[in-house]
């Protein structure tokens, strides 16, 4: 039956356009064994060709179907339903021995052939085999199915007294496999189900004995099983499921947000005391008294001991002291002036430094033709002695008939492609030249870093500024982003009440960056709303608070660090060698704050 379908619709998809005929093919036999009307038939062909094609084709399967379903019915079947007596209860059909092995042997032809045409699996019914003398009416059963599945016959739904399906010809209850799904949202949820079961399973297994669970609607697993079936499975580990478990109401014990708001209100009157005690600190000075006796160092460091002996005489006396000295020993102390050898300092450069003569525009021109010349004149007398080959002509629009003369008259269209295209490889041997002259972008990274390590080579140039506020942040990218493009080493300390930047680097690099930070960047300009959060951004400012030399960087990099406390802040200076600058940082802004 299914052949005579397969040729006939494999026909009418030849005479559409379709680009997979297979699938389609395969989809149109599946919608004459569902029965699909044809409207519907007629959408799910839109999914895959024209609308035009797909009216075409759903009437041709319809009219297909209707015409061997009518010789069906005006076949042979019909004849013997006249022949046969009419009667109130006909007998079903009995089948022999005999001609139920061939009826068996020819339906498993059919679905053998089915399956290789259409790759559909036919439907299942698993019967219960407690009972192996009942052979025969099983295969009763499948030979039913199988001429239920084909459409010849509709099956009959036959329910006992508990509402379960049962066989017509057995009276035995059936299982009907119900489709599986094919979206994915559907298996990913069909999936999520058997995991909750498989979990529920391995809890109830117990190590020595399976134990079995009514209350799930799905057979009993013991571990011999799950072992035959997969020999990685531990019972002894739990699934764990995907979705949420269940969680129990948890109830509040009472006073429970009472004392949440008493601690609340304890905190904010803390609060509130502390600022009042500041801003009286304030106005009396011993805020400021405080704050700088933890910067100073104690007194203990500061006293100068007293001896006897001054310290450069305390290596000649033994004694250590003046009295019992002799001075007719010093024999080597005389009343004349000793000039110490000079020492050059550690930069003296050990060839003498040629300053070049600068020269101007118009000598730089002069140069330039002369040594031009001296080239031209070495590439002719080259030439001349057949060193090099003859150049060929110089031909532009503007000459070309003054150069090539009866030729550019014979042909003047070949003649000016031809000029053309000279002009073009000229153009193009120059651009490849100054190319070619060009640096490529490494090349210019470590020419710009040799600049910077030839300008450090003999120490760094450092510079502290102060700024009250970054709280702009396109003044705090300013500062950082102009420090790595200067290749600058320092760091930029963001503290609450101040913050300070130190930059090392050579003297050109110093230069560019003091313009930008005392010049450039206007430091009170582009704030939101004056509100009390930024009133103190109106007076924002920044001041070098040192400049000088120091032999060795005391940073690898720039950096950029939040420092919530003071004592945080100290302990990163503290391990870079430089805690000297937050000293004096923090000092001023001290003093400021209390002015």
């Amino acid at each position: 039956m299914y052949q005579e379908y397969t040729d006939s619709i494999r026909k009418y998809i030849s005479h559409i356009k379709c680009e997979n005929e297979s699938k389609l093919l395969l989809h149109a036999l599946r919608w004459v064994e569902k029965g699909y009307s044809l409207e519907k038939m007629e959408n799910r062909c839109f999914s895959y060709i024209n609308k035009s094609d797909s009216k075409y084709l759903s009437m041709k399967i319809h009219k297909l179907v209707k015409s061997k379903v009518s010789k069906r019915m005006k076949g042979p079947i019909q004849e013997i339903d006249r022949k046969r007596p009419r009667s109130k209860s006909p007998a079903p059909k009995q089948f022999s021995n005999e001609n139920v092995k061939i009826l068996l042997e020819e339906a498993r032809k059919k679905l053998e052939m089915k399956k290789i045409q259409m790759n559909l699996d036919t439907i299942k019914v698993s019967v219960d085999e407690d009972d192996e003398n009942d052979s025969l009416s099983v295969l009763n059963a499948r030979i039913a199915s199988g001429m239920y599945a084909s459409g010849i016959v509709q099956a009959p739904l036959i329910l006992d007294k508990t509402g379960r399906t049962i066989s017509m010809q057995t009276g035995r209850a059936v299982v009907l496999e119900q489709n599986m799904p094919t979206l994915k949202a559907n298996l990913r949820v069909g999936k999520s189900r058997i995991t909750k079961k498989l979990t529920v399973v391995s809890k109830h297994i117990v190590k020595d004995e399976p134990a079995p669970i009514p209350s799930l609607k799905i057979k009993q697993i013991s571990r011999t099983k799950l072992q035959k079936k997969d020999f990685h499975h531990d019972p002894n580990i739990n699934v764990k499921s995907s979705g949420r478990d269940q969680r129990p109401l948890k109830l509040n014990t009472p006073g429970k947000y009472e004392r949440i708001a008493n601690r609340l209100r304890s905190q904010a009157k803390l609060e509130a005391l502390q600022s009042n005690i500041t801003a009286v600190a304030k106005e009396t000075g011993i805020l400021k008294a405080a704050k700088l006796a933890a910067i100073q160092p104690s007194a203990k460091s500061i006293e100068m001991v007293e001896t006897d002996v001054e310290w450069w005489d305390s290596l000649i006396l033994n004694d250590q002291n003046y009295e019992n000295f002799i001075v007719d020993k010093l024999c080597g102390i005389t009343n004349l002036i000793e000039h110490p050898v000079e020492v050059k300092p550690s930069d003296y450069p050990t060839k003498p430094i040629n300053i070049k003569l600068k020269l101007t525009k118009k000598e730089c021109k002069k140069l330039r033709r002369q040594e031009r010349s001296i080239n031209l004149k070495e590439h002719q007398e080259k030439i001349r002695l057949g060193l090099l080959p003859p150049l060929a002509p110089k031909v532009r629009i503007s000459n070309l008939m003054r150069v090539l003369g009866s030729e550019a008259v014979l042909d003047p269209t070949k003649v000016e492609s031809y000029v053309r295209s000279q002009m073009e490889k000229r153009q193009k041997t120059h651009i490849e030249a100054n190319e070619s002259r060009k640096l490529s972008h490494d090349q210019k990274i470590e020419k710009i870093a040799s600049k910077v390590r030839q300008d450090t080579n003999c120490g760094f140039l450092t510079t502290v500024y102060l700024v009250r506020s970054l709280a702009n942040p396109s003044h705090k990218f300013k500062v950082e982003a102009n420090a790595k493009e200067l290749m600058l080493t320092g760091i930029l300390a963001l503290y609450h009440d101040f913050c300070l930047v130190v930059v090392e680097g050579g003297k050109k690099q110093q230069k560019k960056y003091k313009r930008l930070m005392m010049h450039r960047i206007k430091w009170n300009d582009n704030l939101p709303k004056m509100t009390e959060k930024f009133a103190k951004l109106k007076d924002n400012k920044c001041n070098i608070l040192w400049e000088g030399h120091v032999k060795e960087s005391s940073f690898e990099d720039f950096k950029v660090k939040l420092c919530p406390n003071e004592k945080f802040a100290r302990e990163i200076f503290r391990r870079n060698k430089a805690e000297h600058y937050w000293d004096l940082a923090f000092t001023k802004a001290v003093i400021d704050n209390a002015d």
